[in-house]
């Protein structure tokens, strides 16, 4: 047994292909079911809208699902659509418990099949070895999710600093600050337009969030529990297999 798992590993121990790369990681999987989280995100908002739109006579469909994307992604509007019917007021109440939790699992899981197949098409671009060690991915996966989630707070930055006329700086700042739900700034007023582009950037940046503090998380158990095996005196374990939340149980 333990010959066949070391030549299994030397064989995964190597540059691959994108579709060794795709079986490993059961790329197929992760892809539909964070198709499936994206879908349902998506008709959350679109429930929370038609409601808005239904109690509010202020208030469109278009107004409504920008409403319900500040409720449920905590983000906040900065004082703009909110309710003021009791019948609204109380729907928003009871559609924020129901969001506030589920909405950025939900996104967890549609952000983890994108990063993976993203992820997958470049480590077979820049040649990354295959490998099983748990640690190296979510080492990999880390690194490369901060650094696309510090290039999407850039690039609405640019687009922010375009619309409002105001320094990159500035702009890169509120757009921070949206993603940190402290609130989406109001001079970022309500548009059709902006309800797109500010929808993605909130929805896309709570996902990669949540993605960073998953890998965070749990390379930080791996080192925990290196640690106490290294103070006991022992061999530390295949901590891929003892630590992993994802790729084993998942697969």
């Amino acid at each position: 047994t333990t010959t066949m798992r070391s030549s299994e590993s030397a064989r995964l121990s190597r540059a691959a292909t994108y579709d060794e790369w795709a079986a490993e990681i059961h790329l197929r999987d992760y892809v539909r079911r964070g198709a499936w989280a994206a879908l349902a995100v998506l008709g959350a908002l679109i429930f929370g809208g038609a409601v808005f739109d239904y109690l509010e006579d202020e208030q469109d469909f278009a107004e409504g699902c920008y409403l319900s994307l500040g409720l449920a992604s905590t983000a906040g509007l900065g004082g703009r659509s909110a309710p003021e019917t009791v019948a609204g007021r109380a729907f928003a109440v009871v559609y924020s418990l129901a969001t506030f939790a589920t909405v950025p699992l939900l996104l967890n899981v549609a952000a983890n099949g994108l990063s993976r197949l993203v992820l997958t098409w470049i480590g077979c671009c820049v040649g990354f070895e295959i490998t099983r060690d748990e640690t190296a991915r979510k080492q990999r996966r880390l690194v490369c999710v901060l650094v696309l989630l510090v290039c999407h707070i850039l690039l609405h930055g640019l687009y922010v600093s375009v619309t409002l006329d105001i320094s990159f700086l500035e702009a890169t700042y509120i757009s921070y600050m949206a993603l940190s739900s402290i609130g989406i700034d109001w001079r970022l007023r309500f548009s059709r337009s902006r309800l797109a582009v500010v929808g993605t950037f909130v929805l896309v940046g709570m996902g990669l969030l949540t993605l960073v503090a998953e890998d965070a998380l749990e390379l930080y158990q791996i080192f925990k529990l290196e640690q106490e095996y290294s103070a006991a005196g022992r061999a530390s374990p295949a901590v891929s297999g003892v630590a992993s939340m994802s790729f084993k149980e998942d697969g």
